[in-house]
């Protein structure tokens, strides 16, 4: 019987003999179908491909752990490192310890200046600048491993909230001043001026200055310090001398002794009598111990 040959895989032939039995083609040679090696044929498989599978253990917990899903994901994660150990000048590795002296070379890579020195601070308008207190925050912040810039942004700021403070501290003792003259007023009445002359003979007997009143405000308050004055100055008795002339309220009395002495004299029939009768001297006394007893306020003092 002739040859019959077909074209199978990589050019293999099955024939027939004389005998018209099949003769198999030898798939152990070389020359087999291609995907045969060895003498062997490779099993086909549908499923996904375990890409760790010719990894350690440790080496799979460590990719499961990274998160990473496939050889590209280790190799972006190398790429990484490398482009970060190219600017390893910039790396910072923090010390364990707090007191640690490597902290030093941390703020000195951070932007610490080399000296204290450099630190600048801007003050607020009108107030100069202490050497001391200036040379003290300077060590003090560079000890503390500060920016040039985190350094002058503390500073200033608390000079500006200082700044703040004196002002708010300034506005209420002004305030409060006003009020304790206002009440010192309504106390004294018609015998504010005279007692303010008091206070004048007063500071001139003993050679108090502006700035020693003030010591003694501060340390007694505005309305105890006049009348700590006035009670010198009407002891004195240089009021009038003082002023250079005997204008203003001599003699006149405060609300309170005004009433005190409205209150005895009219305990007497007599002169309660006379008080009534406007020919009488006691008609001006009783009109004067009134006004002194129930000022009006007007300006800058009191009317009566």
């Amino acid at each position: 019987m002739a040859d019959v040959a077909a074209a199978v895989g990589g050019g293999a032939t099955i024939s027939t003999g004389a005998s018209g039995s099949v003769v198999q083609p030898d798939l152990k040679s070389p020359g087999g179908p291609s995907g045969v090696q060895g003498g062997g044929v490779v099993p086909s498989s549908s499923g996904p491909v375990d890409w760790t599978s010719g990894f350690s253990e440790d080496h799979k917990a460590f990719v499961t752990n990274k998160g990473f899903k496939g050889a590209s994901d280790v190799i972006d994660s190398y790429k990484g490192y490398e482009s970060l150990m190219g600017a390893k000048d910039k790396l910072v590795r923090l010390p364990d310890k707090a007191d640690a002296p490597e902290w030093g070379e941390v703020y000195d890579k951070l932007g610490r200046p080399k000296t204290a020195s450099e630190y600048t601070f801007k003050l607020p308008d009108g107030l100069a600048a202490d050497p001391a207190n200036t040379k003290f925050a300077q060590e003090l912040f560079h000890k503390a491993g500060l920016t040039k810039a985190q350094a002058e942004t503390v500073a200033n700021s608390w000079n500006a909230n200082e700044q703040a403070k004196s002002a708010e501290v300034a506005a209420k003792a002004s305030s409060n001043l006003k009020a304790e003259q206002s009440a010192l007023q309504t106390e004294w009445g018609a015998a504010w001026e005279q007692n303010r002359k008091a206070c004048a003979a007063a500071m001139q007997s003993f050679g108090l200055d502006g700035a020693a009143v003030t010591k003694l405000e501060s340390a007694l308050g505005y309305s105890a310090t006049m009348k700590f004055l006035a009670s010198i100055g009407s002891k004195v008795g240089e009021a009038s001398f003082v002023t250079g002339d005997n204008s203003g309220f001599k003699g006149a009395l405060t609300p309170d002794q005004a009433k005190q002495s409205l209150n005895q004299k009219t305990q007497d029939p007599a002169w309660v009598a006379k008080a009534m009768s406007k020919q009488q001297p006691e008609y001006d006394e009783y009109t004067r111990l009134h006004q002194y007893a129930h000022p009006t306020p007007s300006g800058d003092g009191y009317t009566f």
